[in-house]
């Protein structure tokens, strides 16, 4: 029997647009500036021109810019910063408009306490009001590797012009790739600097959550000047080995002390999960992650953190190490970096069945290739009317519902879009469900049953949903299926995934009621 673990999709919104239909703003120009300098210093410039069109546009989309950076390495200039109102006024952004807080991200974690986060609050708004904003942030030699970008293209408003480019010696390796995109850069080599430039032009918004280009449609440009992939992801694990020092293998040997086999992994798996969590992410740490020991001593750490503990500490007791970086999956190997990767655990089944999208590294920058379980979910269960609380109770009517297995595809299914509206962007399932659940309702004396589910059967080219209902003399018995066959859902075929959708989630599909006799 196939194992699900629990999984979450993101809420799909498309982008903000109006009550006509048109979008909350627009950016005149969007520009970014990589710069990395021969002494492996870097800079990145953004200046950007966003013309606002409603009150959601400047009350809860782009009132306020934010920058997160460490003040250790890092500075920000602000080069420019003004509000151009529609009658032609300029508003420049006051002294106190600029204001620095701990990120959120950053909350309960003293290690990262000293991150800031440049609060940019954009004065003198109104509808038809243009911002703009100019700003470097400047970062020391030493603090990164290399230079290592992910840079989505798009944003939650339209943009007239977009530039991005990149500047770096020209004796460095520059690996690079738009993905989903077709826009070829133009690349200069002068004065001992390379120069590679994306310049485009009428870019749609794209979906609030849409955060990853896996599913396709999101355009995302990534670069990096390591080597190759294999020494970016060994320089990951340079900062924080694996090999145990003193407190790992203290620690190994006090959660596992008289344990074996399976029973060592679970000690090792319920200490880390009992950790406290931050949701600090490698972009933030400057891809560096603190050490095993230094985790075990705070007793808490970022999702990447936990992960490189649990590996220590099974490594400490000659385990297997079951961990991956993942990067989302380019044309040329070596174009995607440490930025926007996360780590993984191998031996989760979600991961697994995500290797068609994202590509998959050991510690040592090998690459790994995960194996999904195609074999079906099934799970049958009695439901005994006598033994459980009707939902709702109307004279002699009684409803009950058949419970939703907490694995399974339901929980990513609950949360899609309704029907009639148009998702912007693919929407990427997290495995393809191929599962039958089968509930036995036994009635209880002085009852009977007067509604049952409905025999349904949908199938297209997403797949096939049914509903099957067959009565006995004890009850009825309900046996629902779902077999999915696309995990990349287009966004103009919508309409077709959700006519599978709507019967799965349908209440009708899992109420049965009765009627005292």
């Amino acid at each position: 029997m196939k194992k699900i673990l629990y999984i979450s999709i993101f809420l799909l919104v498309p982008c903000l647009l109006s009550a006509a239909g048109k979008s909350e703003a627009i950016f005149n120009v969007l520009s970014k500036t990589y710069t990395l300098n021969e002494d492996g210093s870097q800079s990145l410039r953004v200046r950007k021109e966003i013309k606002v069109l409603s009150h959601v546009a400047f009350r809860s989309m782009y009132g306020e810019t934010f920058v997160t950076y460490n003040p250790l390495s890092q500075d920000i200039k602000i080069n420019e910063s003004y509000t151009r109102q529609s009658d032609g006024t300029i508003i420049k952004t006051p002294e106190n408009a600029f204001v620095e807080v701990l990120p959120s991200a950053a909350a309960g974690a003293p290690a990262y306490n000293h991150l800031k986060e440049l609060v940019i609050v954009h004065t003198g708004l109104e509808i038809g009001a243009t911002i703009y904003l100019d700003y470097t942030l400047n970062t020391k030699a030493g603090y990164y590797d290399a230079l290592d970008i992910y840079a989505t293209v798009q944003e939650l408003s339209p943009i007239t012009k977009y530039t991005l480019q990149i500047n770096v010696p020209a004796d460095k390796p520059l690996h690079y790739e738009l993905i989903n995109g077709n826009v070829k850069p133009t690349v200069k080599t002068a004065n001992g600097m390379k120069q590679v430039t994306w310049s485009m032009s009428n870019l749609p918004c794209v979906t609030r959550r849409d955060v990853t280009p896996a599913a396709g449609k999101l355009q995302v440009i990534v670069a990096n000047t390591y080597s190759d992939k294999q020494a970016a992801i060994q320089t990951l694990f340079k900062h924080s080995p694996l090999d145990a020092d003193k407190t790992v293998k203290g620690k190994a040997e006090e959660l596992t002390k008289g344990l074996t086999g399976e029973a060592k992994e679970e000690a090792i798996d319920n200490y880390v999960k009992g950790l406290g969590n931050c949701a600090l992410n490698l972009d933030m740490t400057g891809f560096r992650l603190r050490t095993p020991a230094e985790i075990i001593q705070s007793a808490y750490g970022s999702n990447d953190e936990k992960l490189i503990l649990k590996a220590a500490l099974r490594k400490a007791c000659q385990l297997p190490v079951n961990l991956a970086v993942r990067t989302i999956q380019t044309t040329d190997e070596n174009a995607s970096g440490l930025s926007n990767s996360i780590l993984v655990d191998t031996k989760d089944p979600v991961q697994a069945n995500l290797t068609s999208f994202y590509a998959f590294n050991d510690p040592e920058g090998n690459k790994l290739e995960l194996k999904a379980d195609a074999s079906p979910l099934e799970i049958s269960e009695t439901l005994r009317l006598s033994e459980v609380k009707a939902t709702e109770e109307h004279d002699s009517f009684a409803f009950y519902s058949i419970a939703q297995p907490t694995k399974g595809i339901k929980a990513a299914l609950s949360r899609l879009l309704p029907m009639g509206t148009k998702p912007l962007s693919n929407i990427l399932l997290p495995y393809l469900p191929n599962e039958t659940y089968t509930t036995k309702i036994i009635v209880k004396d002085g009852q009977e049953i007067v509604a049952t589910p409905a025999n349904k059967k949908v199938s297209n080219k997403y797949g096939i949903v049914s509903i099957e209902t067959t009565k006995n003399t004890e009850g009825v018995t309900v046996v629902r299926h779902l077999a999915l066959t696309q995990q990349v859902v287009k966004a103009e075929e919508y309409a077709l995934f959700y006519e599978l959708v709507k019967v799965w989630n349908d209440p009708a599909s899992t109420t049965v009621i009765t009627r005292t006799k």
